[in-house]
């Protein structure tokens, strides 16, 4: 509950159960609990990790995660992994900053090695597919990654993913290790129409080139 509305919740608690003064003195002080609670959930600092991810510190992030930061645990403030916060808005990545990208590899790696050792790290395909790791996804499927996960945060399976930014090298790996062309996992028109209207004219190019290549793997499939 955000902080206003659980302000706002006791307001009105307190005067509609106010002639009643028994009741009063208990609503408000379960009232109080809220607000203080939602507050203190506002206010939860991020850990160093996701500070450092936050402003963009690159050095500070290498250096955490050098000492031993996870990113694959989640940074405070209710927000997800330090991966999550690094990739920001989906449909902004085919124009961000090269730089940010550094930070999204230097988090993707660290993951990496935590899955070579078996631990499990949430999206892990999904960010090695974003970032067209190709590599990386192969050894994720070999792990027993599912290539067909669909994710409501990414609104896509990792192929989807793949697509919409062009690596089209990643695609065919997810392809040849199980990846299905499913229209109920992937809307491959709307991430076309993502790429067209969000991204540049290169990333719209890449985007159509690797749908082009999904209507031959398709096509293959029918003869």
């Amino acid at each position: 509950m955000k902080p206003q509305n659980a302000i706002s919740l006791f307001l009105l608690l307190k005067n509609v159960i106010g002639s009643n003064v028994r009741m009063s003195k208990l609503c408000q002080a379960i009232g109080l609990i809220v607000v203080i609670a939602s507050l203190a959930m506002g206010c939860a600092p991020r850990t160093p990790l996701g500070n450092a991810v936050y402003f963009e510190d690159l050095q500070d992030t290498k250096a955490l995660l050098a000492s031993g930061a996870d990113p694959c645990e989640s940074v405070g403030r209710g927000e997800d992994t330090a991966l999550d916060l690094a990739k920001g808005d989906t449909h902004d990545l085919l124009n961000r900053d090269p730089m940010k990208d550094d930070f999204y590899r230097a988090l993707l790696e660290v993951a990496f090695q935590r899955a070579l050792q078996g631990k499990k790290c949430e999206r892990i395909l999904f960010y090695a597919a974003r970032i067209g790791d190709t590599e990386k996804v192969k050894k994720l499927i070999s792990l027993g990654e599912d290539p067909n996960q669909g994710e409501e945060m990414w609104e896509s399976s990792p192929l989807g993913i793949a697509t919409y930014y062009g690596h089209e090298e990643t695609v065919r790996a997810l392809i040849a290790g199980g990846a299905r062309i499913d229209p109920q996992l992937d809307n491959f028109e709307k991430l076309r129409l993502w790429a067209a209207t969000i991204g540049s004219d290169s990333s719209y190019q890449k985007a159509q080139s690797s749908l082009r290549l999904l209507r031959k793997y398709q096509t293959k499939k029918q003869q």
